[in-house]
């Protein structure tokens, strides 16, 4: 018997199971949670989330739940009006669209490329979101606008490019933070 050296088909398989998976992994788009609490039961965690995982999940909401979340009327009629609104918003040029400051706090809100970057600093916190503009007309576009649904967030989340979506840190030492990967 001539016998050749070389991979197996088991060792293939496994190979090219290991290589999917791998680089499914890679392509999924991915949230990370990162909160850490301050001594004295100081606590830190960091959870990274497919979110794949919650499209999975939300279609299994039942639709008793969701027909308790209808959106009233005032809103629906509203539907063209924020689209327009929306739309304008992502054509339009960066820069500062809100600043407020108090003797307590300082709050802006200023578009740069496609996102909202909002911005509060207060007594208590200092805390930083990342509005994907382009996620949000796309999630509202898709939606029907008579009941709110789950996967909004998840559609709006899918359509967010990398980066930081929420960092906060409050003055008693806690850190969040929600990173899209």
């Amino acid at each position: 018997m001539n016998r050749q050296r070389g991979i197996s088909t088991l060792g293939s398989i496994l190979l090219a199971a290991v290589a999917g998976l791998g680089a499914a992994t890679v392509l999924m788009d991915w949230v990370i949670v990162d909160v850490q609490t301050p001594d004295p039961e100081a606590i830190h965690f960091k959870v990274p989330f497919p979110l794949v995982i919650a499209d999975i999940a939300v279609a299994f909401i039942p639709d008793d739940v969701t027909q308790d979340m209808e959106v009233p009327p005032e809103v629906r009629a509203q539907r063209e009006v924020v689209m327009a609104a929306l739309s304008s918003l992502i054509d339009a040029p960066d820069g500062a669209l809100v600043e407020v400051t108090t003797p307590d706090e300082t709050v802006s809100i200023v578009k740069k490329g496609g996102n909202l970057e909002v911005d509060v600093n207060a007594e208590d916190a200092v805390v930083h979101c990342s509005v994907p503009l382009d996620g949000i007309y796309k999630s509202l576009e898709r939606w029907d606008w008579e009941v709110f649904e789950p996967k909004m967030v998840l559609t709006a989340l899918h359509h967010t490019s990398p980066g930081v979506l929420v960092d906060v840190h409050a003055d008693d030492g806690t850190k969040v933070k929600i990173t899209k990967w």
